[in-house]
Parts: structure tokens; C-alpha cells; sequence
């Protein structure tokens, strides 16, 4: 056997290595001691993802998209929360990052692909006007299910229509593996079910990408919208190029992420109508989401 120490250097390496995984920009990392209580931590989630889903701690909040011109709420996002029986809500960022490393993230998210068909079927059941609900599909997702039979599956079991649910998929995901995106995109685009590209202009955006695969909306991330006085003008020249492209395309244009006076504004300046984020709807459980829309 090596010595201790060296055997805890190949730890340590290993801890640093890990940090690497799914990180495109860097090439080296540097280990330090806050890598070892983010492993213990990490060690503390992963077997309580296991029982927090055999007992449904698992639910998501809805975040509505807005119609800037319409001022009505045309649709809204699904987003995973968890509600744990003991620690209460364990923020997204402290539990997502460990599911996607241990390879539980498809499960978390097909309960809540399945619990938002749910929730559909009841909103029908008891008559209430229904905005089509967008959930979110990670390269993961796709490399470990069939994900188009997986969610003809689901408006089967329910009897819903696909014009209700929506699917997002990462930007990075169809820059990874075009050809892999571009058949699920279209299978599932064949089935009735819209296409959103998520979190676009986030990264490395893809034209090429673009032209390839075949989707309905383009969600364009927040870092299109943070102008300031040296990079307003070409900011907007931008933007508007970016959507004079999707309307050729026949492409929707979503902003996302919006917070500020500023971004509304520039979003308006530019004629853009879709917006969601913090400066008009922030994620709302789903009770509070139903008392809303029946108002409306």
C-alpha cells in the first residue's frame, strides 16, 4: 500500500478532478479544503434523494411567461423543489448539482415530468383555463430514457392534449450533440409537443445549431438584456438581429431571467413580447399559481 500521504494526494486529485465534470472552460483545478465539506455534503444528499422520493418530497413551483403586449400570462415553467420532512426546502442549487453527478437526476425529473401531467389533468377535471406548462429535459435525460416515448407515454396515461406541456431543452445539450437533439427535437415535435430552446446566448450559442434542429421558441438568457452606456448600441443591434433571424426561422422569442426597470425596457425598445422572470412573476407554489389563474 502507498503511504497515507500519498494516498490522500490521489484523493485530494480526485476530489479536484471531479470538480471538472461538465465544466467546459477549465482544464485544471486546484484542490482545497472546502472541496472536502462540499464531498461530505454531497454524501449527505445522495442517499436522501432515494427516500425523498419514494415519499414524494419531491414538487415543483411554476414561474409564469408574460405577454408584455397582452399583459396576460401565456404559459409557465416547472421548476423542482424539494420540501424536506425534516430540513424543510433544500434550495435547488445545494441538491441539483448532486443529482446530476450521482446519475438520479432522471428520476427527479421524470416525477416531475409525471406530476405536472398530473396536475394537468386535474386543472381539465375541474375547469380551469390551462396556459400550456414547460418542463425541463437535461443531455442526462436524454442519454439515459427515450424521451419522446417517455412523454407520449404521459399524455396518454393522463388523456391530455400535447398542446398543454412543453418541453425545454439546454442550449448546451444540442451544441453537444446535434445530431442525437435533432432526432429527439423532431420526434417530438411530430408527437404535438412544442420545442424550447433553453438558456440561449447562456454559453457558446450555435447558429449552425439553429439551422439544424428543429424547435418552436428560443429563450434568450438575461445576458442579452445587462446593457450599460459603452455596450448599449451594439447590445440592441444584437438582439434585434437575433430576432429578425427567428422570425425567419418562424422561431417565438422568450427573455429570461428578466429582473430589472432596465431590461423591461430594452425588451420593449426592441419589440420583444415574451418575458419571464423576477420583474413580473417570481416561482410560485402551485396553489398560489392556481388561485392566480382562476382570477384571471
Amino acid at each position: 500500500n502507498p503511504p497515507a500521504d500519498i494516498r490522500d494526494a490521489m484523493d485530494s486529485a480526485t476530489t479536484a478532478v471531479d470538480r471538472l465534470w461538465g465544466n467546459y472552460k477549465e482544464k485544471i483545478c486546484w484542490f482545497n479544503r472546502e472541496m472536502l465539506s462540499d464531498l461530505e455534503h454531497e454524501m449527505t444528499i445522495a442517499p436522501e434523494v432515494e427516500r425523498a422520493l419514494a415519499e414524494k418530497e419531491f414538487t415543483f413551483y411554476l414561474q409564469p411567461k408574460y405577454s408584455v403586449q397582452d399583459k396576460r400570462i401565456v404559459g409557465s415553467e416547472a421548476l423542482v423543489r424539494w420540501f424536506h420532512k425534516k430540513k424543510g426546502l433544500i434550495p435547488p442549487s445545494e441538491f441539483i448539482p448532486v443529482i446530476e453527478k450521482n446519475g438520479l437526476v432522471t428520476r427527479v425529473d421524470m416525477y416531475i415530468w409525471d406530476m405536472v401531467c398530473s396536475t394537468i389533468r386535474k386543472w381539465l377535471d375541474e375547469g380551469i383555463e390551462i396556459a400550456p406548462v414547460s418542463v425541463n429535459v437535461s443531455r442526462m435525460d436524454i442519454e439515459s430514457v427515450d424521451v419522446p416515448e417517455v412523454f407520449i407515454g404521459l399524455i396518454q396515461k393522463y388523456q391530455i392534449d400535447s398542446k398543454y406541456l412543453e418541453i425545454e431543452i439546454t442550449e448546451s445539450a444540442f451544441v453537444e450533440d446535434t445530431r442525437i437533439l435533432k432526432n429527439v427535437a423532431r420526434r417530438l415535435r411530430t408527437a404535438g409537443f412544442m420545442v424550447l430552446i433553453d438558456d440561449f446566448g447562456s454559453g457558446y450559442s450555435s447558429l449552425n445549431m439553429l439551422k439544424d434542429v428543429q424547435a418552436d421558441v428560443l429563450k434568450m438568457d438575461i445576458k442579452f438584456f445587462d446593457l450599460n452606456n459603452t455596450n448599449y448600441e451594439k447590445g440592441v443591434d444584437i438582439i434585434e438581429s437575433v430576432l429578425s433571424m427567428s422570425r425567419k426561422m418562424k422561431l417565438s422569442v422568450i427573455a429570461e431571467g428578466v429582473e430589472t426597470e432596465e431590461q423591461i425596457q430594452v425588451i420593449k425598445d426592441i419589440g420583444l413580447n415574451y418575458v419571464q422572470g423576477f420583474y413580473y412573476y417570481k416561482p410560485m407554489s402551485l396553489e398560489d399559481y392556481e388561485k392566480m389563474m382562476k382570477k384571471e
